[in-house]
């Protein structure tokens, strides 16, 4: 086993083969299968058969794969846009976030997702109060360039 990342009520195992096996809940598709059946053993996710992964994160609701390219695929639960596909909608089966090319490491929470790119932070999703307290209206439907961390810790002391 390489690593493992626990959700809320799901989990990832990532092989030393580069094989991802998903189990757990799976009311938003968290779990990438293009449905949301609940499996309570770890299940092969096929998807990414023939794409070298570099981090798994299973996140709140929803789960983000890091290809070792620099792509980045998210899938489960987007109402806040934590997928950072310009959309709100659940996605049941992986879907590659177009504005991430070059990422390099990924987080995320429940209703967020960070991805740090060789020059910038990005954050998709609705910022939760360390980031600035803001409502689920505000929340960002696309990936948003965050400058850099002392913004975020200036922003706090004012």
């Amino acid at each position: 086993m390489k690593t493992v990342s626990l959700g809320y009520r799901h989990s990832i195992v990532l092989t030393e083969q580069n094989e991802l096996y998903m189990f757990g809940w799976n009311e938003y598709g968290q779990l990438g299968f293009s449905d949301t059946t609940q499996r309570n053993v770890p299940t092969k996710l096929t998807f990414f058969d023939n794409v070298p992964i570099r981090q798994v994160i299973a996140c709140g609701y929803h789960s983000i794969v890091l290809a070792a390219t620099g792509e980045l695929y998210a899938f489960g639960r987007n109402d806040c846009g934590q997928l950072g596909i310009n959309s709100r909608k659940d996605k049941t089966r992986p879907k590659k976030v177009v504005e991430i090319r070059h990422a390099e490491q990924i987080a995320c929470g429940y209703y967020h997702t960070f991805v740090f790119e060789p020059s910038h932070y990005i954050q998709a999703g609705t910022p939760s109060s360390t980031t600035g307290g803001k409502k689920w209206l505000d929340a960002i439907f696309l990936p948003r360039g965050v400058s850099a961390a002392s913004d975020v810790t200036n922003e706090k002391r004012k």
